[in-house]
This record gives structure tokens, C-alpha cells and sequence, in this order.
């Protein structure tokens, strides 16, 4: 009885599993190929940007992925509950990408930017940053599940 008992969990927790790991009826499905990476990197970094402004709190939540963790320049680690309620406030961003890396459905890009954003109600402008993200194809549309800024080494 035992046996049948383990069988049937077994049987049950691996039918979970490739229903979590199927998309959401009606998602479309991760693309195969990317006809240009670091275009489609530039194109995800900076709707993250864009969704730091002011009042872009909900599109931030639904773009970010539960799974999402941040590294800042001072090396402070946030995640995604605590991020949401507690991230800076850009009203600009300037973005280069170095180097794009896919493989379905993951993007990873690096790239040097550049923000300005609200510190007291001031503009401040950031120097140019390197930073590396990554996208995952979740729910049939990219989210961010990492970022990590980088200052230079002296």
C-alpha cells in the first residue's frame, strides 16, 4: 500500500510540475530566435527604466518576475516585494549595450548606463554604470528577473 501510496505522489507532484512549467492557456510561447538580441536588450532595459518613474508602479510589478533580485551599486540586495515599495524614481536613462546572450526563453544583456532621477526632490544624473539584466519569457511576455549595477574598480 505504501508503495502504490509513493507511486501516486510521485505520479501527482510530476503532473504539477509540466503543468507549472506549460504555459498560461492563451500565452504565447517564448520566441525560438531573436532576430537581434542586443536591440531587444536595449528595448527590455529601458521599459525597466521607463517603469521606475513616477507612477509606474503597476506596470513595474507586472514586468518584474517574482523570482526578481537586485544587486546596487553600494551592494545592497533587494528583491521583488521589497524592491516594488522601495526603488528610485527615474525620469531619464541612457542605454548601450555591450553584449546580448540568448537562449530560450532567457536574455541576458550588459550594458553601460546612465539615469537621472528624483533624490529629495532633486534631478541628479548618474555616471555611466555598467549593469547586467536578465529577462525570462514568463506568462507569455519578457519579465526582469535580475539586475546588478557595477561601479568601476579604482
Amino acid at each position: 500500500m505504501s508503495r502504490i501510496r509513493t507511486l501516486s505522489s510521485v505520479s501527482a507532484l510530476l503532473g504539477l510540475t509540466v503543468l507549472a512549467a506549460t504555459p498560461a492557456l492563451g500565452a504565447t510561447a517564448a520566441p525560438k530566435a531573436l532576430a537581434n538580441p542586443a536591440k531587444t536588450c536595449a528595448q527590455l532595459t529601458s521599459r525597466f527604466q521607463k517603469y521606475l518613474g513616477e507612477g509606474m508602479n503597476a506596470q513595474l510589478a507586472q514586468f518584474v518576475s517574482p523570482a526578481f533580485v537586485i544587486e546596487r551599486n553600494d551592494g545592497t540586495i533587494g528583491s521583488w516585494p521589497t524592491y516594488l515599495n522601495d526603488h528610485p524614481i527615474f525620469t531619464g536613462w541612457n542605454i548601450a549595450v555591450d553584449f546580448a546572450q540568448f537562449s530560450s526563453p532567457a536574455i541576458t544583456c550588459v550594458a553601460m548606463t546612465s539615469t537621472t532621477q528624483l533624490v529629495d526632490g532633486i534631478s541628479v544624473v548618474s555616471v555611466p554604470t555598467k549593469n547586467m539584466s536578465t529577462y525570462v519569457w514568463q506568462r507569455g511576455a519578457w519579465r526582469i528577473t535580475s539586475y546588478g549595477r557595477f561601479n568601476a574598480l579604482s
